[in-house]
């Protein structure tokens, strides 16, 4: 029915087959195996199912921090957020740098008033914190293949969409080669961290939210951080909520992976040098022993 061929019956299916194994020996199991591998081959990808994707390391521990309603508690886990970055940092390899591009996020709303755009030097740098902070994709090669012209004027387009709805202020940085959803909020979460937040998988997971980077996921995301920060009070943000998802989520990784990691034992190699000077030093140590014990007895 519908757009798919019309099948032949099974059974038609299998002796199409027989020929085959006229000139291939193929033994009895491996026949059976094969002969399932061609029926399955022949259903619909519709019919087949779909295997979900495991929720991000932390993310149960984040999912208890968003039913709390008692800002305190919220801040205790954003306060997290500093030693948890620089953790990611050493994980990759890349402490000093995710730092650097970490404090260089928090001054790109002002160099983009100021200059009324963005270069590709600046979108450069918030590529290189969202794939050293979260899962790596290799993107950066395709988004440096986009013209610094064209990325000033999406950067222009996006400076003044800020109050538009969601898909629409998303639009003109999702034009760029290299840049969906995930990254475009990366900027706008500098810009209007009351209505953008970073399309973080800790944070989307922790609240409920499916990770699928499509603008309709991110949609439904902003709406419900925007929704916790309004219930928290100031001067909580959708973006602050966010953060402290990640940072929960990041830390609480950090501690379980401590606690399974195994003893390091520092592995010492005994050379025929090594034996003889332990067995001389425990021969002088003895006979010490032997004359104090001796004065202690007189």
């Amino acid at each position: 029915k519908g757009p798919f061929p019309k099948l032949a019956p099974l059974e038609s299916r299998i002796g199409a087959l027989r020929p085959i194994t006229t000139r291939i020996a193929i033994p009895g199991p491996l026949w059976a195996l094969y002969v399932a591998a061609f029926c399955l081959a022949a259903l619909p990808a519709t019919s087949l199912p779909v295997k979900k994707m495991g929720l991000r390391p932390g993310v149960p521990a984040a999912r208890v921090l968003w039913k709390v309603a008692d800002p305190a508690e919220w801040e205790k886990s954003l306060c997290k957020y500093d030693v948890a970055l620089r953790a990611v940092g050493v994980k990759r390899k890349k402490e000093k740098d995710l730092v650097k591009w970490d404090a260089a996020m928090d001054t790109l709303k002002t160099r983009f008033e100021a200059q009324g755009k963005l270069s590709l030097s600046d979108l450069e740098t918030v590529m290189n914190w969202k794939l050293t902070k979260g899962k790596f994709r290799p993107l950066m090669n395709l988004f440096l293949s986009n013209s610094p012209s064209l990325v000033q004027k999406a950067t222009e387009e996006t400076l003044g969409s800020l109050n538009a709805p969601v898909a629409k202020a998303l639009a003109p940085l999702c034009q760029l080669k290299g840049i969906g959803p995930a990254t475009a909020s990366a900027v706008l979460a500098c810009l209007r961290p009351d209505r953008f937040p970073f399309m973080a998988d800790e944070a989307m997971e922790a609240a409920g939210v499916e990770r699928l980077y499509t603008v309709k996921a991110y949609e439904e995301f902003a709406k419900v951080l925007c929704n916790k920060a309004a219930s928290l009070g100031e001067p909580w943000t959708a973006e602050r909520v966010g953060r402290a998802l990640w940072a929960e989520a990041t830390s609480s990784d950090l501690l379980s992976s401590m606690a399974d990691a195994p003893p390091k034992v520092k592995k010492l190699k005994v050379t025929k040098a090594t034996e003889e000077k332990e067995g001389g030093a425990m021969e002088k140590a003895a006979t010490a022993g032997g004359g104090k014990a001796g004065k202690r007895a007189a």
